[in-house]
């Protein structure tokens, strides 16, 4: 990953916080927290920040929701302050240094010793034995039989070069499989920021959309109505007037609904029992 990948990524990652129909929830934190970590590494203090960072905020009851916008807006503020001041880092300094070493600098002086010495044994007891045969009738083969051991150990030499030289190529390609991974992370992060499933369970309130919408299930014998707390309505029709704050549902049939962004979703019905129901939401593109 080089340096305008990296703040390509991040400012991807800016454009999210900007773009008020992207929620801001604990997604965007863990995607941003992956990619800080691979960036500055995991002690780094933009790691430390960013891992602990949530967008949920604490008030009191009768709080007006102009006051909860407000404290909502200073948390993504102080996110997208956070994202510049890592790019302005990355400019200045780069991303973290991963020391890439070859094949021979992975080993210890200790290791290198061990597997030269017994090849070298081998290479100079092979020259002695053959030139004790030799010395006594012919000096002249001998020289011959000693030239030979030489280029036999210069060509163990060159393997063991070629082969520090292919484990180094081994190393940058996985360096191309680490950006091909960052890609698959956004294109991920944006199946998500269209489509999630939730399990609202019966008399516990589920928080959604960054904490401005609260979805209240309760069952009555067969029967199963949701509720609404926010500014959210919803319609048993699509392309309707969205009118109701309470309808009623059965599994494997979906209703449909209007955020505070007049953004139109579908929800499918996946799942009810005794204890639970099952929804899924996925965004509807406009045609």
């Amino acid at each position: 990953m080089n340096k305008k990948n990296a703040i390509k990524v991040l400012e991807n990652q800016k454009s999210k916080l900007i773009d008020n129909k992207i929620y801001k929830d604990e997604t965007w934190v863990f995607q941003t927290a992956s990619f800080i970590k691979d960036f500055f590494g995991e002690d780094s203090t933009e790691y430390s920040f960013i891992s602990q960072f949530n967008f949920y905020v604490k008030v009191p009851n009768g709080t007006s929701p102009e006051e909860t916008r407000f404290l909502l807006d200073n948390k993504k503020n102080k996110a997208e302050k956070f994202i510049d001041d890592c790019i302005e880092t990355i400019k200045t300094k780069g991303l973290i240094k991963r020391t890439k070493i070859n094949f021979l600098n992975r080993l210890t002086n200790g290791a290198i010793v061990s597997i030269m010495t017994p090849i070298a044994l081998a290479i100079f007891g092979a020259g002695f034995y053959f030139g004790t045969e030799k010395i006594n009738n012919d000096n002249i083969e001998l020289k011959s039989e000693n030239k030979e051991i030489t280029n036999k150990f210069d060509s163990l030499n060159y393997v063991i070069t070629n082969l520090s030289h292919e484990i180094d190529s081994l190393l940058q390609s996985a360096d191309s499989i680490e950006n091909e991974l960052i890609d698959a992370k956004i294109q991920i992060e944006s199946y998500q920021n269209n489509h999630q499933t939730i399990t609202v369970k019966y008399s516990e309130p589920y928080s959604l959309f960054g904490g401005l919408v609260l979805i209240n299930a309760e069952k009555y014998y067969d029967e199963v109505k949701i509720s609404f707390e926010g500014d959210i309505v919803a319609s048993m029709e699509p392309d309707m007037n969205y009118k109701q704050k309470v309808i009623s549902i059965k599994q494997g049939k979906r209703f449909y609904i209007k955020d505070f962004t007049n953004q139109d979703w579908i929800v499918n019905i996946l799942k009810i029992d005794s204890f639970e129901t099952k929804l899924e939401l996925i965004k509807k593109t406009m045609p």
